[in-house]
């Protein structure tokens, strides 16, 4: 993670090539959405877009984040990260649903004093771009 985390509160420009498929001339490892190889909207493709700007990294390898569906992140641990129930700033928050079988992850932008976070979100075939806030505890089903 970056020593200068900038929180993302709007949404990244279409051009941005951390949101772009890699297959398409962008770094994003996630699904693309459509055929210009845009990962947004869908949340993986957000998280997998703010981690590289979170690490202001541009290389592939370096990206160890699941590629699967939301609901397979948080047991992903081939990825190295480490699990817990405290927010971190740029760590991936997941998210189970009883009504979506994939799951949701968001990324943490910010952490208030009154322990509330603000997650930047976006839903496949939803919208592109959303923030959010949860208080804890952290059982916030999406």
């Amino acid at each position: 993670m970056s020593t200068n985390f900038k929180p993302r509160t709007t949404a990244p420009a279409v051009n941005n090539k951390y949101y772009i498929k890699n297959t398409k001339g962008g770094y994003n490892k996630a699904m693309a959405i459509d055929s210009e190889g845009h990962t947004l909207p869908n949340c993986c493709g957000l998280v997998h877009g703010r981690w590289l700007e979170c690490t202001e990294s541009t290389n592939l390898a370096q990206d160890k984040l699941c590629l699967g569906n939301a609901v397979n992140y948080y047991r992903y641990t081939k990825d190295g990260f480490k699990r817990g129930q405290t927010p971190k700033l740029g760590a991936v928050a997941c998210f189970s649903s009883t009504h979506n079988k994939d799951g949701h992850v968001a990324t943490v932008e910010q952490i208030n004093e009154d322990g509330s976070i603000v997650l930047s979100n976006s839903a496949y075939k939803g919208k592109r771009f959303y923030t959010m806030t949860v208080k804890p505890p952290y059982n916030h089903e999406i």
